[in-house]
């Protein structure tokens, strides 16, 4: 694991109304600074524990928002935009796309086949289909792929969310985060189980006081979540 936050934000409330936040990670690495929190930095903890987990943790003076920041109904402007985004035509469910590709329509074999002769000059499916057969790909649907193929036609739609989350910081946000695998830590309407979400852009802009307001975005991954292995990371 890199570092997750543990739930339950501390804040406390001197006698003249002033709030504190004290803000904790817990990961195989340091945290860094949160980027949601309004309020000034006082001080930074990192200890060890026994299983070599490391404990990060970040109080925050002068606090103003629901949590400071990231949960704070006073403070976050969350938006959810439904949107489409593009994926490659041999993945459609049709041809065997999905989350079970050992039942798939057209096997790997078999696609690979038909991309070879669409760059083949001359060749038609009829001359691939007793191969395609011989791979136990579904001749039909191997057919009618090849036929987007030929038309050029490469890819198609599948629906997807998008998060815009937009708080106020005292810090300008991280950059750390884009292009990685995150949580928008936001309620969200019911969604598939496997499906993550990706932060695809962090923008921020001054605004008086010396505060910053940060935008982020994050698009929710096809039925499987965006890979671990691209997209993970720290």
């Amino acid at each position: 694991m890199p570092y997750y936050e543990q739930p339950g934000r501390q804040t406390t409330i001197d006698r003249d109304g002033k709030k504190s936040l004290t803000v904790t990670f817990i990961g195989d690495q340091e945290a860094p600074i949160p980027s949601d929190i309004r309020g000034v930095p006082r001080s930074k903890s990192v200890t060890r524990d026994a299983a070599g987990a490391i404990r990060t943790s970040y109080t925050y003076d002068h606090v103003t928002g629901g949590d400071g920041g990231g949960g704070g109904s006073d403070n976050v402007t969350v938006e959810i935009i439904g949107a489409v985004q593009s994926e490659p035509i041999e993945t459609h469910p049709n041809y065997g796309g999905g989350d079970k590709p050992e039942s798939a329509y057209i096997k790997r074999e078999g696609l690979k086949i038909i991309q070879d002769a669409i760059h083949t000059a001359g060749k038609k499916f009829k001359d691939i289909e007793d191969e395609v057969r011989g791979t136990g790909s579904d001749v039909k649907r191997s057919e009618s792929l090849y036929g987007y193929l030929a038309a050029g036609v490469t890819s198609y739609y599948v629906p997807t969310v998008v998060v815009r989350k937009t708080y106020v910081s005292a810090g300008p946000g991280s950059l750390s985060g884009v292009g990685k695998i995150r949580p928008p830590n936001c309620t969200l309407p019911p969604l598939p189980k496997k499906v993550n979400f990706l932060l695809i852009n962090v923008s921020s802009r001054g605004i008086p006081g010396g505060l910053f307001q940060v935008t982020e975005e994050y698009q929710m991954s096809g039925p499987n979540g965006w890979d671990s292995w691209l997209y993970g990371g720290s």
